[in-house]
């Protein structure tokens, strides 16, 4: 049998390292809301997204973005992504499998 985090990381077809961690119903409120969490595992490596350049962990920018319904809830996909400081390029955030950079929506939405 499948959990939440399983179905969701099938679902999104994340590829490690990117990892579903937690996934949230919000069935009861108004808002009638799915938050899946995914995060990037500390210590793996990180790459420029200009130059693929090996760089090191900068910060992490927190981002929620809407992806399409699970069934008639409105789901949110959030994450802390990594940025990294690249010498060629500077701060950049990376990129991640399910948005285009700087969208506020999924690749899928």
């Amino acid at each position: 049998m499948m959990n939440s985090h399983e179905l969701y990381q099938m679902l999104l077809n994340l590829t490690p390292p990117w990892k579903v961690v937690d996934v949230s119903a919000h069935l009861i409120t108004t808002i009638r809301e799915i938050v899946v969490r995914v995060e990037y595992p500390k210590g793996e490596l990180l790459h420029c997204p200009e130059c693929e350049a090996i760089c090191p962990c900068y910060d992490h920018k927190h981002r929620r973005l809407r992806h399409l319904n699970t069934m008639q809830y409105k789901t949110t996909i959030e994450s802390d992504i990594p940025r990294i400081e690249c010498k060629e390029h500077g701060v950049r955030l990376i990129r991640v499998p399910w948005a285009e950079d700087k969208g506020r929506y999924t690749a899928l939405f």
